[in-house]
């Protein structure tokens, strides 16, 4: 038996480096050039020691700027999400024919065959409810900032929620998407987890980590970490996305970094001085890291 383990753990860890260095070739044989209007890519370097956090997204290229579609997948991983959210559910009723209809294949399954008790099912029931909820909550906050940010020419960037059937679809190689569970205030947000009060300013900042751009506020717990001033939308997202100061105006290292991610040469400043983002012992950088050039 230890032996099959041995032999299953070792399968695991080629099939590992197989998949890597096929991630990493696609990455690195892509082109260096400007999209054409109508052109779409999909951005995906899971593995990358280039960058800090993972890039995950599909780029097009319109008249007016870029649309970025991402495939992000929500779930409950605290109970409290739903009784602050449902309240008792003892005052909910077994699901009905038409509803247990209006659920997917693989959920009515799911019910079916699990043998849940009625609190059970409703539980996952309401999950699943919630989960739909931050789609669409989602999806308004990504409206809500629609043709706002830009760059200096006022090229824009627009944010668009996909579902994974789409995502694959479009790349049968790739599935693109984020897993994202849900906690009960006061947990504090990250690319991995939100809180469930959540605020749009937050979903545009978390979405832009999906893109590849790093945290640069203060943070006593990384304290390598290069800072960008109070007007970036990866220091403090609620001062930069006022709706009042209209258009908000990325500066050119991150706009440069999405729109054009295989660009290593131009976008070397910004990755160099990114890899103290999250370091729990300082990596030596350039001395540009200090001065703020680096969003040049």
């Amino acid at each position: 038996m230890l032996a099959i383990v041995k032999c299953l753990k070792i399968l695991s860890i080629v099939v590992y480096f197989i998949f890597n260095c096929k991630t990493q070739a696609q990455f690195f044989n892509q082109e260096c050039r400007e999209l054409e209007a109508g052109e779409r890519i999909s951005v995906y370097d899971l593995y990358s020691q280039l960058m800090p956090l993972p890039r995950k997204y599909f780029l097009e290229k319109t008249q007016t700027g870029y649309e970025i579609y991402l495939n992000i997948e929500f779930s409950v991983a605290d109970d409290q999400v739903i009784y602050r959210h449902f309240g008792d559910l003892n005052h909910y009723l077994l699901p009905n024919e038409s509803l247990v209809e209006s659920l997917n294949e693989y959920q009515r399954l799911y019910l079916q065959y699990r043998q849940l008790s009625k609190k059970e099912q409703i539980l996952q029931i309401k999950k699943w409810e919630m989960e739909k909820i931050f789609i669409e909550k989602t999806k308004v906050c990504f409206e809500k900032y629609r043709d706002y940010i830009t760059n200096e020419e006022g090229s824009v960037i627009n944010l668009n929620l996909i579902s994974k059937e789409q995502a694959m679809d479009w790349d049968d190689f790739k599935v693109l998407s984020h897993n994202v569970s849900l906690y009960p205030k006061p947990y504090r947000s990250n690319t991995r987890g939100w809180s469930d009060k959540i605020s749009c300013e937050t979903i545009i900042h978390e979405s832009f980590h999906y893109l590849g751009l790093v945290d640069e506020y203060k943070d006593e717990g990384f304290h390598c970490r290069h800072h960008a001033p109070d007007d970036s939308l990866m220091a403090y997202q609620k001062v930069s996305l006022k709706k009042e100061i209209k258009p908000f105006v990325l500066y050119p290292a991150q706009f440069r970094l999405i729109t054009r991610p295989y660009c290593d040469l131009e976008n070397e400043k910004y990755i160099q001085c990114s890899k103290n983002s999250y370091a729990k012992m300082c990596i030596k950088t350039p001395s540009y890291c200090e001065d703020q050039s680096f969003l040049e």
